[in-house]
C-alpha cells in the first residue's frame, strides 16, 4: 500500500495505491512534484483515520504525466530554509509551489480583488498602459518594436506605473492603475 498526497491548487487530497499499483515502476520511482492523472473513487475516511479534508482517493489506475527530477535536482533539495535570496529568485518557479509563497499570492489576489471592486463601485476605470522603452529589457527580449514619433521603441509586458498612466487621465474619465512599479518609474511629485 502506498499513500500519495496530491495537490491541485485548490487543496490537498490523500490518495492510496493498493493491489498491484504500488508494485509498478512508476509507483516505486515517484518523486515530489511529479504530475499525475489518477482514476478512482473519492470517499470519506473510515472512523479513526486522518487525511486532508477527511477524504481519500482510492486509485484504480494512474499515469505519470511528467516526472519531476529526483536526487540533487529534487524540489526539496533545491529549495531549503537555508537557500539564499539570489538562488530563490532564480528558482522562483519552484518557490511559488511552497506553502508560504502560495499563501502570499492568494492574499495578494484577495487584496487586489477588494481594491478593484471598491474602485469599480466608485465608477473608476482600471487602465494598464504598456511601457515603451528604447533600451534592452530584462532578459534581452522585447515585444512589438514600432516607430513612435520617429524613435524606435518596444513595448514590454510589464506596464509602467509612471507617466503613461497619468497621461491617460483626461481620456477614459477616472482611470486608476494597479500594478507593480519600479521607483524609477514613479512620476515626479509636486509640492
Amino acid at each position: 500500500m502506498t499513500f500519495i498526497e496530491l495537490r491541485d491548487g485548490t487543496g490537498y487530497l490523500q490518495c492510496v495505491l493498493t493491489g498491484d499499483l504500488p508494485k509498478t515502476w512508476d509507483a516505486q520511482n515517484l518523486t515530489l512534484e511529479t504530475s499525475m492523472s489518477i482514476w478512482g473513487v473519492i470517499a470519506p475516511l473510515p472512523e479513526g483515520k486522518t487525511a486532508p479534508d477527511n477524504h481519500e482517493l482510492a486509485a484504480d489506475y494512474f499515469e505519470v504525466i511528467g516526472k519531476a527530477p529526483g536526487g540533487d535536482e529534487a524540489f526539496s533539495n533545491r529549495i531549503t530554509k537555508d537557500t539564499g535570496a539570489d538562488l530563490k529568485a532564480d528558482l522562483r518557479h519552484l518557490v511559488l509551489r511552497g506553502e508560504v509563497a502560495s499563501a502570499v499570492l492568494k492574499v495578494r489576489a484577495g487584496v487586489l480583488r477588494a481594491f478593484r471592486k471598491s474602485y469599480e463601485n466608485m465608477g473608476l476605470l482600471e487602465v494598464t498602459p504598456p511601457c515603451m522603452v528604447q533600451t534592452q529589457v530584462e532578459g534581452g527580449s522585447t515585444l512589438f518594436a514600432f516607430d513612435y514619433y520617429g524613435e524606435k521603441v518596444s513595448t514590454v509586458l510589464c506596464p509602467s506605473g509612471g507617466e503613461s498612466s497619468f497621461l491617460l487621465m483626461p481620456k477614459p474619465g477616472l482611470p486608476y492603475p494597479i500594478f507593480p512599479a519600479l521607483l524609477g518609474d514613479m512620476p515626479p511629485r509636486s509640492g
